[in-house]
């Protein structure tokens, strides 16, 4: 039996191919694996260690999704997310998705009230990462 797959072959290769992603993430371990991932797949990574410093750029910056980790020093992840929102009018839908090393319900009800789309929790494997990214652009408009 023979099988067609039709699919664009950057899109296999590189399913992020192009995409813009601001990355915020405290531990420079994380950040790391998270950034190769997503560059691997053919993401453009603005990465950034606290809220301050992705706020700082965001003006600068075009973004299609957010991926922040909940336990930032300076700003919460929440906090960071409802700012870049209110800075420019094409980040009001923003997409957007909360990494996390706790998974209690109340930190999931708050991400998403908060407007993320995702709440993962940590440790995550760096391919489950880029399909959720690739995930989340795909089914938002």
């Amino acid at each position: 039996m023979t099988m067609h797959v039709h699919a664009r072959p950057e899109a296999v290769i590189a399913p992020c191919l192009g995409l813009l992603v601001q990355l915020v993430e405290m531990d420079p371990g994380s950040l790391k694996v998270h950034r190769e991932a997503l560059e691997r797949a053919g993401a453009v990574v603005h990465a950034a260690t606290t809220a301050d410093e992705a706020l700082s750029v965001a003006p600068d910056v075009d973004v299609d999704v957010l991926v922040c980790h909940t336990g930032l020093q300076d700003v919460s992840a929440f906090t960071l997310l409802r700012l870049l929102r209110r800075m420019r009018p094409e980040f009001v839908h923003l997409p957007a998705i909360a990494l996390s090393s706790r998974r209690d319900e109340d930190e999931i009800v708050e991400a998403l009230q908060a407007g993320f789309h995702i709440h993962a929790v940590l440790p995550i494997e760096p391919y489950d990462l880029v399909q959720m990214v690739t995930g989340l652009v795909r089914r938002l408009p």
